[in-house]
């Protein structure tokens, strides 16, 4: 992995004083916070700021609130949120005794109990 721009580590405090304005300046809420969102990169694509994401819906906010915080402190820049996924999603591992599991040829399905 290299090392972030200094853009990028412009861009990801900005991003967190944002967070943190948003939430009255409680940080034990702005950690839990982006914690949840899952970012993965945060980037500068031309004058777009592109956001990558496990969780877009964490990232936009409730009507859209946190997304127009993030514009306000983005000085009205572009920005791009892109879903990626998650390593912890995929290895996190599922208890045989919670679920029921259906690997037939459809793709399967896992139903809780």
């Amino acid at each position: 992995m290299s090392r972030p721009s200094p853009q990028q580590v412009e861009d990801a405090q900005t991003f967190g004083y944002a967070i943190l304005k948003a939430n009255g300046d409680d940080y034990v809420k702005t950690e839990d916070q982006i914690r949840k969102m899952s970012i993965t990169n945060i980037r500068r694509e031309g004058t777009d700021l592109v956001i990558e994401t496990a969780r877009p819906g964490v990232v936009i906010g409730y009507n859209g609130k946190t997304f127009d915080v993030l514009k306000q402190a983005f000085n009205n820049r572009s920005i791009r949120i892109v879903e990626s996924f998650s390593w912890s999603d995929l290895i996190t591992p599922i208890d045989p005794n919670e679920w029921d599991i259906d690997t037939s040829e459809d793709g399967g399905r896992l139903t809780n109990r």
